[in-house]
């Protein structure tokens, strides 16, 4: 049975230490018939003053379970699926005796349907019919050509204008250098307006780019071209040849048929650890994405959107995409107003912005810019329609900061490369108690899987699984990362899955809730160890006032345990001590000792 009781929550308490088990045995119970049952049951097991309390009274072949629960921390549903849940468990139990946990069956048909289809209603919505991210493009340039499509410093280009030159620089790179169909390109360019014909020219000639950040160092550099093959580096040179031979070129559409599994964008995800690996996107999944989001938020034709991301993230792209892909007008943000929210808010008056995008940490750096300048405040609320963070799930500690700050809505939008950037979005609430990603997409299936690839209870967590027809083709030349992270779906048979290695939940409205992520698993000296036990013992050592521990690959393929570590003592001395004080099982390959360990505004560690 199921009672609430009238205990006061008290917010100093972890609701993890207050639960409490009880087991009575031979207690008195009379059976009446007709399912009248009385029982004598203790006063102190009645007056319990834990938040939640679950009393198993055994008696003869009875066993009763009684959940006593504090009503102002858990809904009254809740309570109810924990009883149908381990009243499955012991069902299954008794009729699958010896066979291991994770094998029973503990969802029922119902939840199944709840966490696989109702959570996921919108990935059933009407699908659009695959036009190519060039044939979107060049409809506006054909039916509104005289539309403002690009911005930067003082130039505009039109719709119509940045047709041409893309096209010129298409044709320049199919007949001077060969371009072929599904090659990758890497493009290395100054943030300018070229970055963006470099992008669409590369589209329209069938292959398909790869961004490179202009201040990558030159190893950098290097293993992106060789790790992807791409037999051509964009850069300011070739730009210079390609001008000196651009009147001889044509400036009409190159009229390549682009097929939807065709690669449309190669990139270097900038939150990899260790030697990161390409992801593949074709033109369906970003054609798909870039649509969808545009409908789901609600855009105008026109709007005009500010690209305020690094050329290699995925935040640039989304921007890029998004944009010109739905008739919208990109207003390229110069490079020395990355990080400065003064000259940030004199562009979006001065171009009249509806929407921008920027990463939560320099939002954050913004809006408490404009709190100190709330002159700014009032034609900035005006004209901003919406604010979108992409990326992470921001911290419930950073939307409180926000709160009162300006009068706009603001989006998070929770995504990666491995999944066209986007898969969820939820507006931001200062008044949420957990990190939320909110509801999938269009076309976004998220799925929690256990570490058997079991669904958890609903609102247990689970590793976020994201599916639906926007996923990316796969990693670039790495067998065991597509084994890893791209999986089939084991509830829907023929729909594949990407496991992002980070936790979540349902919550009781229906929306997912950000639990962190899933620590990696080491394996040092034939020995399964867990990392925070090395950097607990790393921080035992005198002088180390920070660490961190990661798993990575060398030269060679071999996989390394690397400790880095923050403090007074030099990397040698710690490596002395930590050999002499703890077991070999937990001693790094390498120690590395930094100034300062580098983190975000969210103290997350910036890889």
């Amino acid at each position: 049975g199921i009672e609430s009781g009238n205990n006061t929550a008290d917010s100093n308490r972890m609701q993890l230490f207050n639960v409490y088990v009880s087991v009575r045995e031979h207690f008195h119970q009379w059976n009446f018939g007709d399912n009248l049952i009385a029982a004598l049951i203790p006063e102190e097991v009645c007056n319990t003053k834990m938040d939640l309390h679950f009393n198993f009274l055994h008696a003869k072949n009875h066993l009763t379970v009684q959940l006593i629960y504090n009503k102002q921390l858990y809904p009254a549903e809740q309570m109810e699926r924990l009883l149908n849940f381990f009243q499955r468990l012991v069902l299954q139990v008794k009729i699958k005796p010896g066979v291991p946990f994770h094998s029973l069956d503990l969802i029922s048909k119902e939840e199944k349907t709840l966490q696989l289809d109702q959570l996921n209603s919108n990935t059933q919505e009407t699908q659009l019919s695959y036009t190519s991210l060039v044939q979107q493009f060049e409809h506006f340039a054909a039916t509104a050509g005289d539309r403002p499509a690009l911005h930067y410093r003082d130039k505009q280009l039109s719709y119509q204008e940045l047709n041409n030159w893309s096209n010129k620089l298409s044709h320049y790179l199919i007949n001077e250098h060969n371009i072929t169909l599904d090659e990758p390109v890497c493009v290395k360019l100054e943030r300018s307006d070229w970055n963006i014909v470099a992008l669409l020219a590369l589209l329209k000639s069938g292959a398909g780019y790869l961004p490179i950040e202009y201040n990558s160092s030159t190893d950098k550099t290097e293993y992106m071209l060789q790790d992807s093959g791409s037999k051509l580096l964009i850069e300011e040179e070739f730009m210079v040849e390609f001008l000196q031979q651009a009147e001889r070129m044509g400036d009409h559409n190159p009229g390549i048929v682009i097929a939807p599994d065709q690669l449309a964008c190669c990139l270097y995800p900038m939150y990899d650890k260790g030697l990161p690996k390409a992801v593949m996107l074709d033109h369906a999944a970003l054609s798909l994405r870039m649509r969808s989001l545009w409908m789901e938020l609600e855009f105008k034709e026109n709007e005009k959107i500010m690209q305020a991301g690094l050329f290699g993230s995925e935040l640039f792209q989304t921007e890029f995409l998004l944009t010109l892909s739905n008739g919208g007008c990109l207003c390229l943000l110069d490079s020395e107003h990355l990080q400065n929210p003064q000259k940030a808010a004199a562009y979006i008056l001065d171009k009249k912005i509806e929407t921008i995008f920027f990463k939560p940490s320099f939002l954050t750096l913004f809006l408490n810019w404009l709190e100190s300048n709330s002159n700014y405040k009032p034609e900035l609320e005006q004209l901003l329609r919406r604010i979108i963070t992409c990326g992470h799930p921001v911290p419930t500690k950073m939307t409180r900061q926000w709160q009162g700050k300006i009068d706009t809505r603001i989006y998070n939008l929770f995504g990666s490369a491995e999944t066209s950037f986007v898969a969820a979005a939820s507006i931001s609430n200062h008044q949420a108690p957990r990190s939320r990603i909110g509801k999938p997409l269009k076309f976004s299936r998220i799925v929690l899987l256990d570490r058997f690839n079991n669904l958890p209870p609903l609102g247990a967590a689970g590793e976020i699984c994201i599916g639906g027809p926007c996923l990316a083709r796969c990693y670039m030349n790495s067998p065991e990362k597509n084994r890893k992270h791209f999986i089939g779906n084991p509830h829907k048979p023929g729909e594949k899955l990407y496991r992002t290695g980070q936790l979540g939940r349902w919550n009781e409205a229906g929306e997912l809730e950000y639990l962190g992520m899933i620590e990696e698993e080491l394996e040092n000296k034939g020995q399964k160890i867990d990392p925070e036990d090395i950097k607990a013992a790393l921080l035992n050592c005198e002088g180390v006032h920070a660490a961190i521990v990661q798993l990575r690959e060398n030269k060679d393929g071999k996989k390394e345990i690397i400790a880095f570590i923050g403090g007074l003592s030099d990397e040698t001395a710690v490596m002395d001590e930590f050999k002499q004080r703890f077991p070999p099982q937990l001693c790094p390959d390498w120690i590395v000792k930094m100034n300062h360990l580098p983190v975000t505004s969210s103290r997350r560690i910036r890889y």
